[in-house]
């Protein structure tokens, strides 16, 4: 596997060891079903995706339970799109803003990283949020 190849899946995942665990074990499978000797962007593609897939039970949990508290899932989703967290609107009050990043944070899904800027650890979380997001905002 080239070095740019492991960057990647170190991008996607961000290293979190669950997250590019299950990338890897997709692309072995992947590999070993195709016969193939030698890591490519295609299978790498493929075994992210599934690999997606297989997180996808776990992440709606936590998606559900950021629903239980007022405002959680959608200063997520506002995570999720790196916006501007702390825009008052009559929809989303700065005050409930800090509160759902406080209980965010406390969990360990989110991190600050940089003034008014949070991220979630989890890059794949984040790309089961934006792709939930996406999906709810679809025709």
């Amino acid at each position: 596997m080239s070095e740019a190849l492991v960057d990647d899946v170190l991008d996607r995942t961000g290293g979190h060891p669950q997250d590019t665990m299950q990338v890897c074990a997709e692309l072995y499978y992947f590999m070993r079903d195709a016969g193939a000797r030698t890591v490519t962007i295609q299978l790498l593609a493929l075994a992210y995706e599934q690999a997606l897939r297989e997180l996808e039970r776990a992440f709606a949990l936590t998606w559900t339970d950021l629903g239980k508290q007022k405002y959680q899932q959608a200063v997520a989703k506002r995570v999720g799109r790196s916006e501007v967290l702390f825009q008052s609107t009559t929809e989303l009050p700065r005050i409930e803003v800090l509160r759902a990043l406080d209980a965010m944070r406390a969990r360990g899904l989110v991190l600050r990283v940089g003034r008014g800027r949070y991220e979630f650890v989890e890059p794949m979380f984040a790309e089961y949020v934006r792709r939930l997001d996406s999906a709810v905002m679809a025709p």
